[in-house]
């Protein structure tokens, strides 16, 4: 398993719907395939990953009236190469989402 997190100036309900929400997901998260399998908003969700042998687990904290926190787990990676590979890509990707999302509350 590997982990990421940012901290991103949003409500942590917005955060939660960046995940969420179809649309907005494939913006910062451009084909991938999450499958959602249970979600407590705007708390946590978990996930199948692209063909289910995988399972992202994403959890969602309020830092504050306008801040708040994602932290994920990608889990049952085949192999470290995998892991290595899966550890940098959800960096960059929460990056872009960290972007996206207070880019566009100005």
């Amino acid at each position: 398993a590997v982990g990421a997190s940012k901290t991103i100036a949003v409500p942590v309900e917005r955060l939660f719907e960046a995940f969420e929400d179809e649309t907005l997901r494939e913006r910062w998260l451009p084909r991938a395939e999450l499958r959602l399998r249970t979600a407590t908003a705007p708390r946590m969700a978990r996930y199948d990953w692209e063909d289910g042998s995988t399972r992202v687990i994403v959890g969602f904290e309020a830092a504050g009236e306008a801040k708040s926190r994602v932290a994920l787990s990608h889990e049952r990676l085949p192999d470290a190469d995998t892991a290595g590979e899966m550890k940098a890509w959800w960096r960059d990707r929460l990056a872009a989402l960290k972007a996206q999302l207070e880019e566009g509350r100005r």
